[in-house]
């Protein structure tokens, strides 16, 4: 009888620990992270952003990570180029790495950013800037060098419309250039 009454006991004890070890659905919220994985990763690949435009800019990118469903990518490793009507090269630059808006098509770009306009002789210089490829502006709050023929000026701030030829570069500026 003793025996019988202990292995009573004991499934007893084991059910009421099973009861508490099932799923609980508000403490299980809390530690569940989303596993968030791009559609495609390509390696040393290229895309192009037109913008319907006859200039488009070809991006070459060490890594390449794109959500179609959210229109965006994650470049690492990039290069980038521009031609002139002529098909001689108007733009070119490089980055650590890129965002970039497929729908809009506007790179926020981040890491030793190098952005040279062949024709204007002009390069610009940043941590990070973006570079919206349809207006063919570019906007930067950080620190910015600006390197012409005659010499560098340096800003905190950019502004600049590659297609209009005009810069703003704000904030305390030093260098200096031969006029």
């Amino acid at each position: 009888m003793m025996k019988r009454t202990s292995a009573l006991v004991l499934a007893a004890l084991m059910m009421l620990g099973l009861s508490s070890c099932l799923y609980d659905e508000t403490a299980a919220e809390g530690t569940v992270s989303v596993v968030e994985r791009p559609d495609m990763v390509l390696v040393d690949a290229t895309c192009t952003l037109a913008q319907g435009s006859e200039r488009p800019i070809d991006f070459t990118a060490g890594r390449m990570s794109w959500w179609m469903d959210e229109g965006r990518m994650e470049l690492q490793d990039v290069a980038f180029t521009q031609a002139d009507e002529d098909g001689g090269l108007s733009l070119q630059g490089r980055c650590d790495m890129a965002q970039v808006d497929t729908d809009l098509e506007i790179v926020n770009m981040s890491g030793s950013v190098e952005i040279e306009s062949i024709s204007e002789s002009l390069s610009i210089f940043a941590d990070q800037l973006i570079f919206d490829t349809g207006s063919m502006r570019i906007e930067s709050d950080g620190d910015v060098s600006i390197g012409f023929s005659d010499g560098t000026v340096s800003g905190h701030g950019l502004s600049a419309d590659l297609n209009r030829r005009s810069l703003s570069l704000g904030g305390p500026s030093q260098g200096g250039l031969v006029l």
